[in-house]
């Protein structure tokens, strides 16, 4: 019995040690370290999509979302109807549960679509659907538990930044094509709409020089409950920008400008949109990247677009980030490039690609599926 008595002393003495080990090491100044969230992420696609082992990899997905409060979006969407796709109903309800834990709303779930560009989206009215049985089965429960984690998703929005950035973005989607209306002639409302693009990076390198980095785990995931909350004017019920906001422009009522809106939750944010515009991105930002990374704030992935289409050397596409239907033997150096970035094998996406497509699932997010 003492010796029984002492190996519990000891095993829980060993548990306390590992547990501070980790706690230290996953901080950086009383901050949350994002590089293992991504490894595990990694870790879990690869196990599903190469190794095809289902259980470790949901399992891999699980531990990731249990290690950090704030967690993207997009993660939980994929790992979610991957635990319906394997038959995982306690797991797809976890999933579920952390996508709304940080803003996401169950009305989105109607907007996955299987659309994919290597097909110039025909599919794109294809809805998936492999989650209704399911939200159907858990729609009050789900209900309940968004409304009552809402509140405290919220207390994580800087509203002032994301308010900003909402200003920001429509002024660039504003000048991006010409409009008369605003009383410019083309050149001039080019040379107008390249200043804003500078405006924007410069705003963004100005909080990064302060180490204050703005991304999904501050300025939130767009829904218009989100902006409700927090009373900012941005798009009316038809989608159109508020008519005040085009007033100030001097255009008319309803003048369709391709904002980001909720019901694009899945594709391109305007932050992205924002980095995407100016060509200047990916260098502006590289002294202030990987800590912006580090801290869960720049989405890895995101980052290595920006590299990949604004500084398109044949180096940099060999990482094959947007057009990964194509079967490529030969991926070393390929994914070579992937690891020092933070992404997962080429061989991923493709299998991820594939799945996607014979079962209608969205499992790719972002700009041209190719950048979450």
């Amino acid at each position: 019995m003492k010796y029984k008595f002492t190996s519990q002393i000891l095993f829980i003495t060993s548990l306390i040690s590992v547990a501070f080990i980790y706690i230290q090491s996953t901080k950086v100044e009383n901050v949350i370290d994002y590089i293992p969230y991504h490894e595990k992420i990694i870790e879990a696609e690869k196990l599903i999509f190469i190794e095809e082992d289902i259980v470790l990899g949901l399992q891999s997905f699980e531990e990731a979302f249990q290690m950090y409060d704030f967690v993207f979006v997009d993660d939980c969407i994929e790992a979610f109807q991957l635990a319906l796709f394997y038959q995982q109903d306690s797991l797809a309800l976890f999933f579920i549960q952390r996508a709304l834990d940080n803003g996401f709303r169950l009305e989105f779930l109607d907007e996955l679509r299987c659309a994919c560009p290597h097909n110039y989206y025909q599919d794109i009215d294809q809805k998936v659907s492999i989650h209704q049985a399911f939200i159907k089965q858990h729609q009050q429960e789900l209900a309940t538990y968004q409304n009552q984690t809402f509140e405290k998703y919220t207390r994580k929005i800087k509203k002032g930044h994301l308010a900003k950035l909402i200003e920001r973005h429509i002024k660039e989607q504003t000048f991006k094509n010409h409009r008369p209306a605003l009383g410019h002639t083309k050149e001039k409302q080019k040379q107008l709409y390249n200043q804003v693009c500078d405006s924007n990076l410069q705003w963004i390198k100005n909080l990064y020089k302060d180490e204050f980095y703005i991304g999904e785990q501050n300025i939130g995931f767009l829904s218009n409950q989100l902006l409700n909350h927090f009373d900012i004017e941005y798009t009316n019920d038809n989608k159109f920008l508020s008519p005040a906001i085009l007033q100030k422009y001097k255009l008319k009522k309803d003048t369709p400008i391709p904002v980001h809106m909720e019901n694009n939750a899945f594709n391109i944010n305007m932050l992205y949109n924002i980095l995407f515009h100016n060509p200047q991105s990916y260098k502006t930002l590289e002294p202030y990247a990987q800590r912006a990374i580090k801290l869960g704030y720049l989405h890895p992935r995101e980052y290595a677009s920006l590299e990949h289409r604004r500084s398109p050397s044949p180096k940099e596409k060999d990482m094959v980030l947007e057009k990964f239907w194509q079967n490529i033997e030969d991926t070393q150096q390929i994914n070579q490039m992937r690891s020092k970035c933070l992404l997962p094998p080429y061989e991923v996406d493709y299998k991820k690609h594939q799945l996607a497509h014979q079962y209608c699932l969205k499992l790719s997010f972002g700009f041209f599926n190719g950048t979450r």
